[in-house]
């Protein structure tokens, strides 16, 4: 492993405690929109999941590491980098398919006489892909075949 650095502890520490203060962080501000947000219609209640399996699946994610640093293991080896890169093109690939499939179903919604804004399009699409990530790490993290 010429060439390459390991991470310092105090920086793997440093970038989990970073980790836990973001998810803290946009746990906070979504409970104080929904505070002062007054009556919610349909759009805005569909950002929460969205938001909610998101921090979720970070949840896990850094909870992961945490013990992998607790154990004294790397972030990441090289398997859980070949996860996360064929995850991400895989994710990339269905992520075409998904904002076509998006395009024509808003376009034949437009047709029937009940137009989809564009921001149900966007929060199909960032829903769509976050979940797919997601699925696609874990099943390729479980079958460990990359």
């Amino acid at each position: 492993m010429k060439g390459k650095t390991q991470k310092k502890p105090e920086n793997r520490m440093k970038i989990l405690l970073l980790g836990f203060g973001v998810l803290i962080a946009v746990v906070l501000t979504l409970v104080f929109y929904m505070l002062g947000a007054g009556s919610l219609e349909l759009p805005e209640t569909l950002l929460f999941p969205i938001v909610i399996i998101i921090v979720l699946l970070a949840t896990f994610v850094l909870i992961k590491r945490a013990k992998a640093y607790k154990a004294g293991l790397p972030f990441e080896d090289e398997l859980a980098k070949k996860v996360q890169w064929k995850a991400g093109y895989y994710t990339f690939l269905v992520t075409i398919y998904v904002a076509l499939g998006t395009a024509w179903y808003a376009d034949y919604m437009e047709e029937a006489g009940t137009p989809l804004p564009a921001r149900y399009v966007a929060y199909i699409i960032i829903l769509a892909s976050a979940i797919l990530f997601f699925a696609f790490y874990f099943y390729f993290n479980r079958k460990g075949d990359v």
